[in-house]
This record gives structure tokens, sequence and C-alpha cells, in this order.
């Protein structure tokens, strides 16, 4: 008796990983033109579609962000486009009106769909296809060299509370060079200064008198072309943001504005502004327990489905992160928006570990 019931037991535990595998979310709806929908079977406990009478058959309509089970399949209305990113190889296919779809373990299989390859945010990433993280561990800033209790208890209020400031700077690429140049009040990648003219061009910074010439000639293109500044943002959970900074402390960096999300297990939202130079470029956010190094890339992109997918499967998944608090703030559904941050949250916990 006890054999066959463990027996029994080792059975349902195979037929629920089954299904569950087959079951398995691994396609993102990342644009919708008019409508569509999708059916999807739950899968028969020994894979045998007929041997399952209790079978439960499921239909919906589809929305952006939404993710797909392994199995669904999709059908577009008249005058109906849709777009979905197939997680596993990232690859995007397009699908037109009155057309058909399934969605397969590696694939959307259908008649009459344009597939590409989903192209990555920055050349200077190599991420062999998977997701990397560009949140580093937090460095400690300070060196415990001993005391007294008495020592430590000594220490004024007014030191204690200087202690607790939260900044945020880059991290340049090669020593400055020295310059009368103005950040006019931007924290930015990259150097900037204006002109007698009042316009705002990026700093070139010659190597030798040879180049001085090719200097001058990109300076005087870039007076007639002003760097266009543009939004930039990351977001970090707040327990990882505590590692350096104190959960209970007001949050004030100049130049940024900063939204606490309590939502979705609790979000602190970066947002500021930068010239536009399409690469990427590294922060360290420095507080009182220590400095969080963060790799940001900035391009003119808007807040989209697709373009959080690109920042999160090229790495920059604080970048991502905020992408996705700005698509809820502009209304999308937070029973959306919550699974990407949840997936996003724990690679970048995963990060601290």
């Amino acid at each position: 008796m006890t054999a066959k019931i463990l027996r029994l037991v080792l059975v349902c535990l195979t037929l629920s990983v089954g299904a569950s595998a087959a079951g398995e979310d691994v396609a993102l709806i990342t644009a919708l033109t008019g409508t569509a929908s999708a059916s999807w079977v739950e899968p028969a406990a020994d894979d045998n579609s007929a041997a399952d009478a209790n079978r439960r058959s499921h239909e919906w309509s589809l929305e952006v962000a939404e993710m797909l089970p392994v199995g669904a399949e999709v059908t577009t209305a008249a005058e109906s486009s849709l777009t979905i990113i197939h997680l596993a190889g990232n690859i995007e296919y397009n699908i037109g009106a009155l057309a058909q779809a399934k969605i397969t373990g590696d694939r959307v299989e259908g008649q009459d769909i344009a597939s590409s390859q989903v192209r990555l945010v920055s050349s200077d990433l190599v991420l062999e296809g998977s997701m990397q993280n560009q949140v580093g561990a937090v460095i400690s800033d300070h060196v415990d060299v001993g005391g007294t209790k008495d020592t430590f208890d000594s220490l004024s209020r007014e030191t204690q509370l200087a202690r607790l400031t939260l900044a945020i700077k880059t991290v340049p690429e090669s020593p400055p060079l020295p310059s009368k140049s103005t950040t006019n009040g931007y924290p930015s990648p990259i150097s900037r200064y204006v002109d007698d003219q009042g316009n705002q061009t990026m700093q070139e910074a010659s190597q030798s008198d040879n180049e001085c010439d090719d200097m001058a000639r990109l300076k005087e293109e870039k007076k007639k072309s002003p760097v266009k500044i543009i939004d930039a943002c990351f977001a970090l959970p707040r327990e990882i943001l505590a590692k350096v900074y104190p959960a209970d402390e007001s949050l004030e960096v100049d130049n940024y504005d900063i939204k606490v999300v309590e939502a979705f297990g609790g979000w602190v939202d970066f947002n500021f502004k930068t010239p536009l130079i399409d690469r990427n470029f590294n922060l360290n956010i420095s507080g009182s327990g220590g400095t969080l190094p963060i790799t940001l890339h900035i391009e003119h992109a808007a807040p989209s489905v697709a373009y959080a997918w690109r920042l999160e499967k090229s790495g920059l998944l604080a970048q991502a992160a905020s992408i996705w608090l700005k698509l809820q703030t502009q209304g999308m559904a937070e029973k959306k928006v919550a699974p990407h941050l949840k997936r996003i949250r724990e690679q970048l916990v995963k990060s601290q570990n």
C-alpha cells in the first residue's frame, strides 16, 4: 500500500512539472494595432491531447506587455497587426491582419509572418545571448580602524548627519583636461561647454598638435548643431539602494528628479537630463554605506515595451525597470507591469548576494 502511494505521488509530481513546462511564458507582446485574441488549452497530463477530457480551454483578448505561454494560438482581426518577441531566441515576429500563429518553445509559427533579431541597445556589450547585470555590488567606502565605543559615541550629530548624503557621479573615461567648460547644471556622462554665442557643444580633447586642426573643425561643426539634451532614467529596488543609503532618510541629489514608488515592492526612480551620446556610460551612486556602480545607455527612445525589453536583454536592468515604471505612470495596468518588474528585481537582488 505504501509503495502504491509513493508511486502515485511521483506520478502527480511528474505531471505537474510537465504541465508547468508546457505552459511556461515564452513570448512578449510589444505592439498591437487593432485587436487580436489568443486561445490556450491546458496541456494534457501525459502530453496526449486526446487523453484528458478535463483539460480547460482559455480564450482572451490580447494586450500590450502581455506574456504568452507555450501552446498559445494567436489570431489577428481585420486591419490589425501584432508584434511578438520570442524570449528564447530574442526574435521579433510581426503578424499581419487576419493571421494565425502558434507559440512554441523556441519560435512563433504561422504563415506570412516576418521575423528579425532584436537589436541590443549597445554594440559595446558582449552578452552572448544571456541576461547580464549592469548594476554592480556595493563597494564599501569605509575602513574600520578600531576605537572604543566612547570614541564613536563622541561624534557630533552634525558629523553623523553629514555622512548621510547621496551623491551620483559619472565615472570619467580618461583624466579630465583643463577647460573653461560648464555643465550648465546637468549631470553628464561627457564634458560640455557653452561657446561665446551661447551654443552648448561637446568638448573635444586634442591628443597631439597634429590633431588641432581636426578638433577645431569638429568644434565648428558642432557649433552649427548644438548637442541635444534628452531625458534619462534608472530605477533601483529600495533594499538595494538602502545598502548605500539609509532607507528612512530623505532622497535628494542635485539635478535629479527622484520618485519613490511604493508599489511593486518599492522602487526608487531616478530621472535626469543629459546630452544624447548613443552609448554606454558609468555612474557611481555613493552614500554613507558605500558606492554602487551602475551602467546606463543614452539614446533617444520613448518609453515602450520593446525598449524596456531591449534594455533588459542588454543587461541594463535598472534602466529597464525605470521604463516599466513610466509605462505604468502613462496608464499601463499594474498587473501588466508587475511581472516584468518582479523578473528584473530578482536579477538585481541576485547580483548583490
